[in-house]
Protein backbone atom coordinates (compact mmCIF):
# COMPACT_ATOMS: atom_id res chain seq x y z
CA UNK A 1 0.00 0.00 0.00
CA UNK A 2 1.08 3.56 -0.79
CA UNK A 3 0.39 7.32 -1.26
CA UNK A 4 0.70 9.23 -4.26
CA UNK A 5 -0.52 12.47 -5.72
CA UNK A 6 -2.89 11.93 -8.32
CA UNK A 7 -1.18 13.82 -10.98
CA UNK A 8 1.84 11.91 -10.57
CA UNK A 9 -0.08 9.02 -10.91
CA UNK A 10 -1.78 9.86 -14.41
CA UNK A 11 1.58 10.86 -15.52
CA UNK A 12 3.07 7.32 -14.95
CA UNK A 13 0.46 5.55 -15.85
CA UNK A 14 -0.12 7.47 -19.42
CA UNK A 15 4.15 7.34 -19.85
CA UNK A 16 3.66 3.30 -19.85
CA UNK A 17 0.35 3.09 -21.50
CA UNK A 18 2.18 5.07 -24.17
CA UNK A 19 5.20 3.00 -24.10
CA UNK A 20 4.06 -0.53 -24.12
CA UNK A 21 1.57 0.62 -27.25
CA UNK A 22 4.73 1.48 -29.26
CA UNK A 23 6.45 -1.67 -28.53
CA UNK A 24 3.32 -3.17 -29.89
CA UNK A 25 3.14 -5.84 -27.04
CA UNK A 26 0.13 -7.80 -27.45
CA UNK A 27 -1.17 -8.61 -23.79
CA UNK A 28 -0.09 -5.55 -21.85
CA UNK A 29 0.26 -6.80 -18.13
CA UNK A 30 0.93 -3.51 -15.70
CA UNK A 31 3.66 -4.70 -12.66
CA UNK A 32 3.15 -2.19 -9.33
CA UNK A 33 5.56 -3.36 -6.68
CA UNK A 34 6.91 -1.38 -3.85
CA UNK A 35 10.18 -1.61 -2.56
CA UNK A 36 11.88 0.41 0.09
CA UNK A 37 10.80 4.00 -0.68
CA UNK A 38 9.83 3.48 -4.14
CA UNK A 39 7.03 1.82 -6.29
CA UNK A 40 8.03 0.66 -9.25
CA UNK A 41 5.37 0.34 -12.36
CA UNK A 42 6.57 -2.24 -14.98
CA UNK A 43 5.95 -4.15 -18.03
CA UNK A 44 7.73 -6.32 -20.23
CA UNK A 45 7.65 -8.36 -23.58
CA UNK A 46 9.59 -11.46 -25.15
CA UNK A 47 13.07 -8.31 -25.75
CA UNK A 48 12.16 -5.73 -23.86
CA UNK A 49 10.70 -4.64 -19.79
CA UNK A 50 10.41 -0.89 -18.88
CA UNK A 51 10.39 0.19 -15.55
CA UNK A 52 9.30 3.38 -13.38
CA UNK A 53 10.07 4.05 -10.01
CA UNK A 54 8.37 6.87 -8.16
CA UNK A 55 9.29 7.84 -4.65
CA UNK A 56 6.18 8.12 -2.45
CA UNK A 57 4.90 7.72 0.67
CA UNK A 58 4.67 3.24 1.46
CA UNK A 59 2.55 2.13 4.00
CA UNK A 60 2.63 -1.49 3.67
CA UNK A 61 4.13 -4.05 0.89
CA UNK A 62 2.52 -4.71 -2.86
CA UNK A 63 3.59 -6.86 -5.35
CA UNK A 64 0.41 -6.60 -8.13
CA UNK A 65 -0.51 -7.34 -11.48
CA UNK A 66 -3.57 -5.88 -13.75
CA UNK A 67 -3.79 -5.11 -17.43
CA UNK A 68 -2.72 -1.81 -18.52
CA UNK A 69 -6.06 -1.01 -20.26
CA UNK A 70 -7.83 -1.63 -17.15
CA UNK A 71 -5.49 0.60 -14.89
CA UNK A 72 -5.44 3.45 -16.99
CA UNK A 73 -8.85 3.51 -17.28
CA UNK A 74 -9.19 3.88 -14.20
CA UNK A 75 -6.22 6.16 -13.22
CA UNK A 76 -8.27 8.61 -15.76
CA UNK A 77 -10.79 9.05 -13.10
CA UNK A 78 -9.00 10.23 -10.18
CA UNK A 79 -8.60 13.57 -9.79
CA UNK A 80 -5.30 15.16 -9.86
CA UNK A 81 -5.24 17.55 -6.89
CA UNK A 82 -6.11 14.51 -4.50
CA UNK A 83 -3.32 12.13 -2.83
CA UNK A 84 -4.09 8.97 -3.66
CA UNK A 85 -3.89 5.95 -1.33
CA UNK A 86 -3.24 2.53 -3.91
CA UNK A 87 -3.86 -0.74 -1.84
CA UNK A 88 -5.02 -4.40 -1.96
CA UNK A 89 -8.53 -5.33 -1.26
CA UNK A 90 -8.94 -9.05 -1.87
CA UNK A 91 -8.61 -9.22 -5.62
CA UNK A 92 -8.96 -5.54 -6.28
CA UNK A 93 -6.46 -3.08 -6.25
CA UNK A 94 -8.25 0.11 -4.70
CA UNK A 95 -7.56 3.85 -5.84
CA UNK A 96 -9.05 5.84 -2.67
CA UNK A 97 -8.73 9.32 -2.08
CA UNK A 98 -11.13 11.77 0.37
CA UNK A 99 -13.22 10.23 2.60
CA UNK A 100 -15.09 8.04 0.27
CA UNK A 101 -14.26 7.82 -3.07
CA UNK A 102 -13.13 4.96 -4.86
CA UNK A 103 -12.09 2.99 -7.70
CA UNK A 104 -11.22 -0.85 -8.29
CA UNK A 105 -9.05 -2.68 -10.86
CA UNK A 106 -8.74 -6.47 -10.97
CA UNK A 107 -5.70 -7.87 -10.56
CA UNK A 108 -4.13 -10.90 -12.00
CA UNK A 109 -2.27 -13.68 -10.33
CA UNK A 110 0.65 -12.50 -11.98
CA UNK A 111 4.34 -10.93 -10.19
CA UNK A 112 6.56 -8.53 -11.13
CA UNK A 113 9.01 -10.32 -13.58
CA UNK A 114 12.57 -10.34 -12.28
CA UNK A 115 14.53 -8.44 -14.51
CA UNK A 116 17.77 -10.52 -15.84
CA UNK A 117 21.04 -8.24 -16.95
CA UNK A 118 23.06 -10.21 -18.95
CA UNK A 119 27.33 -10.59 -17.90
CA UNK A 120 29.47 -8.35 -19.82
CA UNK A 121 31.23 -10.18 -22.40
CA UNK A 122 32.95 -7.57 -23.96
CA UNK A 123 34.39 -3.72 -22.33
CA UNK A 124 35.09 -1.46 -25.28
CA UNK A 125 37.15 2.13 -23.92
CA UNK A 126 38.27 4.72 -25.90
CA UNK A 127 37.94 8.58 -27.38
CA UNK A 128 35.58 9.41 -30.20
CA UNK A 129 37.55 11.01 -32.75
CA UNK A 130 37.43 14.55 -32.86
CA UNK A 131 35.40 14.60 -29.15
CA UNK A 132 38.74 16.96 -27.85
CA UNK A 133 38.09 19.38 -30.56
CA UNK A 134 34.34 20.17 -29.67
CA UNK A 135 35.08 21.17 -26.13
CA UNK A 136 37.29 24.07 -28.13
CA UNK A 137 34.13 25.35 -29.82
CA UNK A 138 33.42 29.59 -29.16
Amino acid sequence: MFKINGEDLQVVVKEMTSGARKARLGEKFAFIKVEGQYVTFSFNGEDLQVERKVKVEVLSPLDVATTMGELSLKVDVVPKDEEITVQLDGSLLLLKWGRTSKVACEILPQTTPTITIPEVKEVVTGVLPHAHQANNVN
